[in-house]
């Protein structure tokens, strides 16, 4: 059942790799830069990795630059990656889910987010649905053709 104040976007990628692997890529703040489309991360903190670690990514799409506050809230390698948004206007949870798939894995990435403005929120996210997924898709392509290339 879905909640009229919040939207979940979602992507999946198979890649050829081992979960491991590709956790060893999720894990890695800093090569995050390389997949995600148009953000740099940068980690807020010592912590670097485990529920408590505190990111920071900054997005520039069309123009607009967002900035984006995150704290690790659940971290199961090499299986789950979840992380708390916390600074508007992006307020929810989103998570890397990594399935092993074969001699491969199915990485998901999940965005489920609290809609700001009511009625008026809901219809902008909706309208949002098509670029925000393509663009999640799109980052997870990345990174798959990093992990397969590069390992």
């Amino acid at each position: 059942m879905s909640r009229p104040d919040v939207l979940l976007y979602r992507a999946v990628v198979r890649i050829d790799a081992p979960p491991e692997r590709v956790w060893d890529w999720l894990r890695d703040w800093d090569r995050s830069s390389r997949w995600i489309l148009g953000t740099t991360v940068e980690v807020v903190g010592v912590q670097r990795e485990g529920v408590g670690a505190r990111t920071r990514a900054v997005t520039r799409i069309a123009g607009i630059k967002l900035t984006d506050e995150m704290t690790v809230t659940r971290w199961d390698p090499p299986r789950l990656l979840e992380v708390r948004h916390h600074k508007r206007p992006v307020l929810g949870d989103a998570w890397f889910e990594v399935v092993p798939d074969g001699a491969g894995a199915r990485v998901e990435w999940v965005e489920d987010l609290e809609l700001p403005f009511g009625k008026a929120g809901e219809l902008a996210g909706n309208v949002a649905r098509a670029p925000v997924e393509w663009g999640l898709k799109k980052s997870l392509s990345t990174l798959r053709d990093l992990i397969e290339r590069e390992g």
